[in-house]
């Protein structure tokens, strides 16, 4: 059974996500490296207003790299510091090479518990916005941090901003 909780977890890699989603019922988001994206700031500054950011890089270099980086832009996110012994399979090291017990008991104490976020838009909505007003989509991504991404992400981030339909509408009509 996974762990729900209201927390976001932000990862370096695509490794890591999938390592923490086998648990996880949250949104984790990856940094891809140590260049992280005005977008991916902009969409983890905007979570913060309705949710607990959680750090957590792989134990070397570029991950103290990021963390800091993103410290800087989200000052109030928890870490999760592994422990380099702990995090090292076939000569590599990282999040997504750490055992899962000694990492769950570094995390599940700073889990947040599930809130309730507003009800989540569908798909159906976003076609119905999409059929009546030709520039949504710029629309949408200028008022919130979405970044360039397809529908079904952008339903995603959506939900997790706690972006309802009314605001939406305002924005689009307003």
């Amino acid at each position: 059974m996974k762990i729900s909780t209201n927390s976001v977890i932000v990862v370096e890699g695509q490794n890591d996500k999938a390592l923490l989603s086998r648990f996880l019922n949250t949104e984790i988001v990856t940094t891809n490296g140590v260049y992280v994206s005005r977008e991916t700031l902009a969409y983890l500054i905007g979570l913060e207003k309705h949710h607990d950011i959680i750090i957590i890089t792989d134990p070397d270099g570029p991950g103290k790299i990021i963390r800091d980086k993103l410290l800087t832009v989200i000052p109030n996110a928890k870490v999760v510091l592994i422990n380099k012994k702990k995090s090292i399979k076939k000569g590599k090291v990282g999040l997504a090479e750490t055992e899962i017990k000694p990492l769950l008991e570094l995390l599940i104490p700073l889990l947040s518990l599930q809130k309730q976020l507003s009800p989540r838009l569908t798909l159906s909505d976003l076609l119905d916005f999409k059929m009546i007003k030709k520039n949504f989509l710029l629309i949408i991504r200028r008022e919130f941090p979405v970044g360039d991404v397809n529908n079904k992400t952008m339903l995603k981030r959506l939900h997790y901003l706690n972006v309802t339909k009314t605001e939406i509408e305002n924005k689009l009509y307003g």
